[in-house]
């Protein structure tokens, strides 16, 4: 009977832990897939780096879909679920990649691989590029959406794009090459407030978006973007969203605050751990030690016996 309630609460502590330490290793394995995506493409480009580019096809025709979309005012972005389609099959092309590139955000330590499409699974490996808005290829009279989930199951992703502030760098490098922008306006916007995601007439523009606040995502978070050439200062920006957006309820300290909680979980596991350790070292040092002195007297009344 001791064993078996032994067993049941060694059963009950693993199954706890099992919980705690899943979100923690989960979002490890998932940082370590989008690392190594973006680790493969970095390498790809710098292979290709002065060759001709086998995409320049994609490239011409994601320049006609950007003037294109432009021409027609966007009028295919009429609700989320237009954000989810793709207007480029890779294979089409004879690639069977599936990252169009990567961006790199330094504020936020975060370098992930982008994806054509918002759909369910592109936003679980990393960024995602709205269906509708312009592909990343830069030029005038475009704005390329990004969205990506704040925070997905322990991965950080969009989680802390709170840090970004106005001045900030964002680089996007894709086949072509690195497309530098600087943050030029942060807000919030409603869900379906697509005016606000759409091309800014003679700008070239770059918008991050994800869910606000957190957890309850009610709301988006938009940080928009603005093309810097090598050399050059942004050009003067004018507001896509107005001076009411400079109040902003921020989530940041939520979200740094379940940080600490799980920091401070995951070292408790560590201690605890560490103290059954020693204890079955104790344990097992104690039997060892009463076992030799089982066996000594027996020894000893063996040779009296005999005596």
């Amino acid at each position: 009977m001791r064993k078996a309630v032994s067993l049941l609460c060694a059963l009950l502590f693993l199954a706890g832990l099992g919980v705690m330490l899943y979100p923690v290793l989960h979002g490890y394995q998932g940082q370590m897939e989008s690392s190594q995506e973006v680790a493969r493409l970095k390498q790809q480009f710098q292979q290709e780096q002065g060759q001709e580019s086998v995409y320049q096809q994609l490239q011409k025709d994601m320049q006609t879909y950007n003037e294109q979309i432009y021409q027609e005012e966007q009028r295919g972005l009429v609700d989320a679920w237009s954000y989810q389609q793709s207007p480029f099959d890779f294979a089409k092309y004879g690639l069977e990649e599936q990252a169009v590139g990567y961006l790199s955000i330094p504020a936020m330590e975060q370098e992930l691989p982008l994806y054509l499409g918002a759909t369910d699974e592109n936003l679980a490996k990393g960024a995602a590029v709205l269906g509708q808005t312009s592909m990343p290829i830069g030029g005038e009279n475009t704005n390329t959406v990004i969205a990506a989930h704040r925070g997905w199951k322990g991965i950080a992703m969009f989680r802390d794009i709170e840090r970004l502030q106005v001045g900030d760098q964002v680089a996007l490098q894709d086949f072509w090459g690195t497309l530098d922008y600087t943050v030029v306006e942060i807000g919030v916007i409603q869900p379906d407030d697509i005016d606000a995601v759409k091309i800014q007439p003679g700008k070239e523009m770059l918008t991050l978006i994800t869910c606000h606040p957190y957890p309850q995502n009610t709301q988006r978070y938009v940080v928009y973007c603005q093309r810097v050439q090598e050399g050059q200062a942004p050009a003067e920006h004018q507001l896509v969203l107005g001076q009411e957006q400079h109040h902003i309820v921020p989530s940041q300290p939520r979200i740094e605050g379940e940080q600490w909680v799980q920091r401070i979980a995951l070292g408790a596991v560590v201690l605890l751990l560490g103290g059954m350790a020693v204890l079955l070292y104790q344990r097992k040092r104690r039997q060892q030690a009463n076992n030799t002195d089982s066996s000594k007297k027996l020894m000893n009344q063996a040779v009296l016996w005999k005596k």
